[in-house]
């Protein structure tokens, strides 16, 4: 008897859940994706019931339904009992799933193109967006048959088929067939240059640029909906319009100043609740003018940024009301009357994205559907537990399907999240070597999220080169050289203690700033006339003595912690680091129990 394994996959996944300009629009994509295959596994599941000898081996029962503990990863894998002599029925199936899900993804868009008519209070032609929707979503789907001898599954012939499966889906989505788009010349979208931006704010006033074509675009008012969620200079296609309206799974309060900000008060004055007292129990939030305003939370947190260092003339281009503001302004205010030394607002946070090494590998070692189903089981569990290690950390959880996490941190929380993480992936399978290489940027909060977005992909790409089970990290300081080193997370995470450590330790010493500076220039200054495999001894004497000389305080500890990182690394990847490390130490907020209040 032949049985077939059946594989189904969504996307595209890295341009629609990464390409964004807020946070939100991350979060959107990511939430839109997970919610069709969920959709599409319900199809399934209702097939089931009308014959279809179907059985899901991926994902899990527990991770079929879209909630907030984790989300549905964008494949799926189906065990057919019943395929010999049914090909021809089983297509078509196939042929229907996807029409289904375009049909759903259809409903989607539909209902963020209906907010247009309805705010402009007539019909909208939506030619141009339909055509950008219709043509965006990527589904590849194929059968790979295999022999099932007396109704039990071959232990040879499963792995076979599904090496083979993974193997051919990969080679299809390699062919990349795609449908030749014929927009007219205009101006790109912001978020998705491959789209024409269709969607452009009618501001009083202001002209659009020279490169817009005025006969392909839709003017959205200055109001309603609009006067806040898209920025007036934006330009958007229907891809990226759609996410910016959806508004699933709480996306419009996705905000990493919101995290920022809480974590930074709670650590300077011992108030946990001080946010919510402050934030989420505003006057404007309670009487509900804060949503006849059209804005939310995350505006009010933005403003509080915006007025910290002083006051700011109201500017139209302000995503937020000028009621806002003002109220901004007095939160402000009611805060710098406390007794805080030297309060400032933490200005940087952490992006991590890092997704198992060798999976497929790992997946190929399982011996038939029962092991497999029990493996996607463990990982479901994984992207529960990770969704809420983040959360518990006080960040943003973009996404957690299966072993693949995106998530935003804040500084003070990275490093024992991470390794917390890293952990509870090694618990999958006890049996066999779990591990995960993770990509880690750490941006200013006013960075374009695109830009970091491309170099977390970057920092996750250096950690999976060459050996595995690796953190790679980039600082990226506002006008300056981006910073990458990579280490491993192995020798029981003695580099990634290391650092935090480093930070920790040159946080509390006022020294180590000039010392982290000074020593950096004399290890420049050496590397430039020496060869690097004759520098070992010199360059451990050199930081001794330049510990020993800024009196470093804790120096055995310094010490300890800068060769455990040099012991792996090149000089320059020091220099690096050390760079990091002190720029860091000087950005974290300390804790008022620390001292630091």
């Amino acid at each position: 008897m032949s049985n077939a394994l059946f594989t189904f996959t969504i996307g595209p996944v890295k341009s629609f859940v990464e390409n964004g300009r807020k946070m939100r629009d991350l979060y959107a994509g990511s939430s839109i994706l997970s919610d069709l295959i969920a959709k599409a596994i319900t199809y399934l599941e209702e097939k089931q019931e009308k014959g279809y000898k179907l059985a899901i081996v991926f994902p899990p029962l527990e991770q079929r339904k879209l909630n907030e503990e984790t989300n549905v990863p964008n494949r799926l894998v189906v065990d057919i009992s019943d395929y010999e002599g049914k090909e021809d029925k089983y297509q078509d199936l196939a042929q229907e799933l996807t029409q289904y899900v375009k049909d759903e993804f259809r409903e989607i868009y539909k209902g963020s193109l209906k907010t247009v008519e309805v705010e402009l209070k007539k019909k909208v032609d939506f030619k141009i967006a339909v055509e950008q929707l219709e043509l965006f979503l990527e589904i590849y789907w194929l059968f790979q048959p295999y022999t099932d001898e007396n109704n039990e599954t071959d232990s040879k012939a499963y792995p076979k088929a599904y090496r083979e499966m993974i193997a051919n889906t990969t080679a299809i989505k390699g062919i990349r067939p795609f449908d030749q788009t014929d927009e007219p010349w205009g101006r790109k979208c912001l978020l998705h240059p491959e789209y024409n931006g269709i969607f452009v704010k009618d501001v009083e006033g202001e002209k659009f640029p020279s490169n817009t074509n005025n006969e392909h675009i839709i003017l959205l008012p200055n109001a309603g909906k609009f006067k806040f969620d898209i920025k007036n200079s934006e330009a958007l296609s229907a891809i990226a319009f759609v996410k910016r309206m959806y508004t699933g799974d709480n996306s419009r309060f996705i905000s990493p100043r919101d995290r920022v900000l809480e974590n930074t008060l709670t650590l300077k004055t011992g108030d946990a609740d001080l946010f919510n007292k402050l934030i989420k129990e505003n006057k404007i939030l309670k009487n509900g003018k804060m949503k006849n305003l059209g804005v939310n939370m995350t505006h009010l947190t933005d403003a509080i940024y915006d007025v910290w260092d002083g006051d700011i003339k109201y500017d139209p281009e302000l995503e937020y009301p000028v009621e806002i503001l003002n109220e901004a302004i007095k939160l402000r205010d009611e805060l710098k009357k406390r007794d805080l030394k030297n309060f400032k607002l933490q200005q940087y946070y952490a992006i991590i994205k890092f997704d198992g090494d060798s999976m497929g590998v790992k997946y190929s070692k399982k011996k038939d559907k029962d092991a497999h189903s029990s493996l996607s089981a463990e990982i479901c569990q994984f992207a529960k537990c990770a969704r809420k290690l983040t959360q518990d950390a006080g960040g943003i959880c973009i996404y957690a399907g299966g072993e693949d996490v995106f998530a935003m941190l804040t500084l003070q929380n990275l490093w024992k999240t991470l390794q917390k993480l890293h952990e509870r992936f090694a618990e999958i399978d006890k049996e066999d070597s779990f591990t995960f290489s993770a990509g880690i940027v750490i941006a200013h909060l006013k960075s374009p999220l695109k830009d970091v977005m491309r170099r977390v992909g970057e920092a996750e790409k250096k950690a999976k080169k060459d050996e595995k089970n690796s953190f790679a990290i980039s600082l990226m300081k506002r006008g300056s050289e981006i910073r990458t080193v990579k280490y491993s997370f192995g020798n029981g995470y003695a580099q990634l203690n290391a650092i935090a450590e480093l930070i920790d330790l040159f946080n509390k010493d006022e020294n180590s700033r000039s010392f982290v500076y000074n020593l950096s220039h004399l290890l420049l200054k050496l590397t430039m006339h020496s060869e690097e495999e004759t520098n070992r001894d010199m360059i451990s004497s050199l930081i001794k003595q330049a510990i020993s000389h800024q009196k470093i305080k804790e120096e055995k500890e310094v010490m300890g912690h800068i060769k455990t990182l040099y012991e792996t690394v090149d000089t320059k990847s020091l220099m690096n680091t050390l760079d990091i490390i002190g720029f860091l130490s000087g950005k974290m907020i300390r804790s008022i129990k620390e001292g630091g209040g």
